[in-house]
């Protein structure tokens, strides 16, 4: 993970805080970004059902995620195995079956169903399907929308985040300074494209204290080879 035990333990606190202002008691966030920012989640899976579900007054959100993205959950998220809902593959393409009857399943199991539950109603893939469905098997709670409440909360930038922000804008420095120096007349687009990866990639390398997100996994390995 990228960020500390802490620091989602930290985010958890300020969006029940925010959910305690605004009466809602749980909190439905589909939305992919709300789900990785409570959880650490982060896997390419956010064209299917899935969200993070968050109690008032709970430790830790619930993943939900489907049953072949789980891996993923259990390995990048800081959460206990116990609160990763998973899914069965049946729910999948199963007209009118949808992983949302599951969902409303598991919150009436854990008597929220007749909680004000927050949902974010302009969240991308929060389909209308999905709101039907948890209209249709929770008709004793109160469905509101929480108006962005995850989205205000990531507002305000942790030191962490400021510093992975810092480190972005030095990186894009560099690799659109190379950009300018190696895109003129004659140069092929794979050549110069070459030497912008090149110049990210050794940034990593030369261990300046920045660190780029999507080459983090391979930092290890290319530090052996090189």
């Amino acid at each position: 993970m990228l960020f500390t035990k802490e620091e989602f333990k930290d985010r958890l606190k300020k969006t029940q805080k925010m959910m305690q202002e605004k009466g809602i008691e749980l909190l439905i966030s589909h939305d992919t970004n709300n789900l990785n920012y409570l959880t650490g989640y982060d896997a390419w899976s956010f064209y299917y059902a899935q969200c993070a579900i968050v109690h008032v007054n709970a430790d830790e959100p619930l993943c939900f995620v489907r049953a072949q993205d789980a891996g993923g959950a259990y390995i990048k998220s800081y959460l206990k195995n116990e609160n990763i809902i998973v899914y069965d593959e049946n729910y999948i393409h199963t007209w009118p079956k949808h992983p949302y009857d599951y969902l409303a399943q598991i919150i009436k199991e854990k008597k929220w169903d007749k909680l004000c539950i927050g949902v974010e109603m302009d969240a991308h893939y929060y389909t209308a399907f999905c709101h039907e469905k948890i209209k249709q098997g929770l008709p004793n709670a109160k469905i509101v929308d929480s108006d962005r409440l995850v989205n205000w909360v990531r507002l305000v930038k942790s030191d962490t985040e400021i510093g992975f922000m810092k480190s972005a804008a030095k990186i894009s420095e560099r690799g659109m300074k190379t950009a300018m120096e190696v895109i003129n007349p004659g140069v092929r687009q794979c050549d110069a494209v070459g030497e912008i990866q090149k110049t990210l990639f050794y940034i990593l390398l030369r261990k300046e204290g920045l660190v780029c997100p999507i080459f983090y996994k391979s930092q290890k390995f290319l530090e052996k080879l090189y």
